[in-house]
């Protein structure tokens, strides 16, 4: 934490505060926070459109402990790309993609998304990364309590064909 705040030319006391939760950032001490990291800051509106396939590949690889937001980010942007015209939807999805770079499971899921768009646009062909993107054994990123078979049977086909049991509401946001 000294060298964090070190290198962002912040107290060790801000830095312990914000990371304690007793204290938000401001805007300015966020980025200085994040460069110090090596990292930057970018800010979308809302209404800016779908994420880029790429940028979505790696905003689901820092998804690792929590699945269901993955899964929801998943969902926005399919219901962000299907409001493109399909020409705009066959160039996303035509977009380069590091999805080698994925922990398997988010692969899969990505490939499951890139599938579900591709079926419902006319003249999209689906990248050949997607092909092989199937997990062996059934991945199931749901709450506890939810009885699995009833998601399974909820779960869209192209999540299905890799293994994925994650129920429509939760990538449609119902």
């Amino acid at each position: 934490m000294r060298s964090l705040a070190a290198k962002a030319g912040l107290a060790t006391s801000t830095v312990k505060r914000i990371e304690d939760r007793t204290r938000d950032a401001t805007l300015e001490v966020a980025e200085r926070l994040l460069a110090a990291l090596g990292l930057a800051l970018a800010i979308r509106s809302a209404g800016s459109g779908p994420l880029p396939l790429g940028e979505l590949a790696a905003a689901l690889a820092r998804q690792r402990d929590d699945p269901l937001a993955g899964l929801r980010l998943l969902g926005r942007t399919r219901a962000q790309v299907m409001q493109l015209d399909p020409p705009a939807r066959r160039a996303w999805l035509a977009a380069p993609v590091d999805a080698a770079a994925l922990p398997r499971e988010w692969r899969a899921a990505l490939a499951a998304l890139v599938d579900w768009i591709a079926i419902d646009t006319a003249g999209a062909i689906r990248p050949a990364w997607t092909s092989g993107a199937r997990l062996l054994v059934r991945w199931w990123p749901i709450p506890a309590g939810i009885h699995a078979e009833q998601v399974w049977a909820k779960t869209p086909e192209a999540f299905r064909a890799r293994n994925i049991a994650v129920a429509a509401e939760v990538l449609t946001g119902l």
